[in-house]
């Protein structure tokens, strides 16, 4: 059986599992296949699993097979905010058919097998299709057969393994305001404001939905016939009726992460973890709400002891995950792991280290190696190192293959280390400098760059600054944020994401550092002052990511500036040396 591997080295600093929490480690498909699924073996990594694949590989196979396995199916304290017991059945998910999936003869049974641990303890459960024409059910039964003590816990013979399971499918993203007329039940209630503030933190970090801060008063609504159910905040001038599909999606996840600390709370010592299990987990989601929302699940999966496990189609999240995953810096046993499917006959594994086989099968091309095409490179001058540092994290990876998509050109920074004017003078010395883009910093306004449309200007702060340089925009940005609370919030999350906060900024960046004197001038009135200031501090300024929050935070100049460098490489362009044509052999198979 190929068994997909969980990749090692993410940020593992979490035990493998806690004390009375019960993970589940695999599912694997023997022969005969269930379905389209046999000889794979599929690992699920503690925190986070995504499935990926092209239509029809089995990925909701997978999950309603993982959902049937568990659940808690009696008790008043154990129901979720849903309304309902979180519990699911793969019969009801799966819809079986008895002429395709039904198997009289136990020992020719297609089945799949789950394994759980509990404190070191592994344990399975068998599923496979029982019943009769008029009933077709998925039974979890133990393997081997019989009731089973775990660490204390009682397994039943034939029955879901005690753990708190929730799954999501598309029914989530039923609109409200399409339903039909009378079939819309709604009631409000207060949520527990322990798990109201759970739900508002996780959903404003993924989208800013609009909540009236009215506190934990919260709406249900389900429609009647149909599986839709999800809790909303009030809103600020709209109701629930009204959110788009995103937000939508985003409420039910939410809906079902505020359960999940609801039951940690009332089970307390009894509580055993719990599965989160999620369909089409990119549904309406824009690509930067997607990559925040799973950074905001794998946070909000480690406080409450939860398993995500979840299908995507989204390329923007599978780079992002596969990033994460696969960081050769970060050490230990693997929190997440990307499970691809491979369609054909047989299903397979392919092996998820290597994205571009992903990206490739998602786009249906061949890996055939081919030649890279020769695409020229367009010299980007700035002033001085630290403009470089700005422009460089502005310049991000997807936003550098972005550029190379619409210009056909790489970009290399070059710090020029002369002063504005001196650096669009090159414009006049040299022809050659038609062939470079220069970025000037943002309070360069006064400078004469003439029709020169190579010449753009670094995006300046929001804040009226008496000068928009790079270290005055620092040192500015850090004064704020340890005086006004609500400055600079993406700023504040790359602080809180290494461990720092305003103390920090004030010990490492406004007071005065070992070793240095008390300047004669501000640093926004001399140069070579501001540059000592900058490189004094130079470590701390990027330990704490204060260039990539300033970027985060001022989204609108960047995206304009963006647009107006591209703008400026269109230009550059047909005035680079000719490059060499490839070998006619080669440029046949381009």
């Amino acid at each position: 059986m190929k068994k997909s591997k969980v990749a090692a080295g993410t940020d593992a600093a979490v035990a493998v599992s806690s004390k009375g929490i019960i993970k589940l480690r695999s599912i694997g498909f023997h022969q005969p296949p269930f379905r389209k699924l046999g000889g794979i073996q599929i690992d699920l990594a503690d925190r986070l699993t995504l499935i990926a694949g092209r239509n029809g590989v089995g990925k909701s196979t997978i999950l309603a097979l993982i959902a049937g396995g568990s659940g808690l199916t009696r008790g008043v304290k154990n129901h979720s905010y849903f309304g309902t017991l979180p519990n699911a059945n793969a019969e009801e998910i799966l819809k079986l058919s008895y002429a395709r999936d039904y198997v009289k003869d136990d020992a020719a049974k297609p089945y799949a097998l789950l394994r759980y641990e509990l404190n070191g303890k592994p344990f399975s459960k068998k599923s496979n299709v029982s019943g009769s024409e008029e009933r077709l059910r998925v039974v979890p039964r133990n393997d081997p057969k019989g009731p089973q003590m775990v660490a204390g816990t009682t397994i039943p013979a034939d029955g879901k393994v005690p753990i708190p399971t929730i799954y999501l499918g598309m029914t989530r993203v039923l609109p409200m305001g399409e339903a039909v007329p009378g079939s819309l039940e709604s009631r409000s209630f207060e949520m527990d404001p322990i798990d109201y503030e759970l739900y508002e933190d996780f959903t404003n970090q993924v989208i800013s939905t609009g909540s009236s801060g009215n506190g934990p008063n919260v709406v249900s609504q389900s429609v009647a016939g149909t599986k839709k159910r999800s809790v909303y905040p009030e809103y600020q001038g709209y109701d629930s009726t009204n959110v788009s599909l995103g937000q939508d999606s985003l409420s039910a996840i939410a809906t079902a992460l505020a359960s999940f600390s609801k039951l940690k709370r009332t089970l307390g010592s009894d509580y055993p973890g719990g599965l989160l299990i999620i369909d089409e987990i990119d549904a309406g989601f824009h690509p930067h709400a997607q990559i925040e929302l799973l950074t905001e699940l794998k946070s909000k999966a480690r406080q409450l002891d939860i398993q995500i496990i979840a299908t995507t189609h989204s390329l923007t999240m599978l780079e992002h995950a596969h990033a994460g995953i696969y960081n050769e810096q970060i050490k230990g046993s693997p929190l997440d792991n990307i499970v691809y499917l491979k369609g054909g006959l047989p299903i397979q594994l392919l092996d998820a280290s290597n994205f571009d086989a992903i990206y490739n099968d998602m786009h249906m091309l061949l890996t055939t190696p081919k030649p890279s095409p020769v695409l020229p490179t367009v010299k980007v001058y700035v002033e001085d190192e630290e403009a470089a540092l700005f422009l460089d994290a502005i310049l991000t990876t997807s936003r550098r293959k972005e550029i190379l998509a619409k210009t056909e050109c790489n970009l290399s920074i070059v710090a020029a280390k002369v002063g504005c004017s001196n650096l669009v003078g090159l414009l006049k010395a040299d022809d050659y400098f038609k062939s470079v883009v220069i970025v000037l910093d943002a309070d360069t306004t006064t400078v004469n760059a003439g029709n020169a449309k190579n010449v753009v200007r670094l995006p300046a702060d929001t804040n009226k600054l008496s000068k928009q340089s790079p270290e005055v925009i620092i040192k500015a940005m850090c004064e704020k944020l340890c005086t006004v609370g609500s400055a600079y919030p993406e700023t504040r999350r790359k602080l809180a994401s290494v461990g720092a906060d305003t103390s920090y900024i004030e010990k490492k960046i406004l007071n005065r550092q070992r070793g240095e004197t008390v300047a004669s001038l501000p640093i926004e009135k001399d140069r070579d002052i501001a540059k000592n200031w900058f490189n004094k501090r130079l470590s701390a300024i990027q330990e704490m990511k204060l260039i990539e929050g300033w970027v985060a935070d001022n989204s609108d100049g960047v995206n304009e500036f963006l647009k107006k460098l591209e703008e400026a490489v269109h230009a550059a362009r047909p005035h680079l040396p000719i490059l060499p044509q490839l070998p006619a052999s080669r440029r046949k198979n381009k």
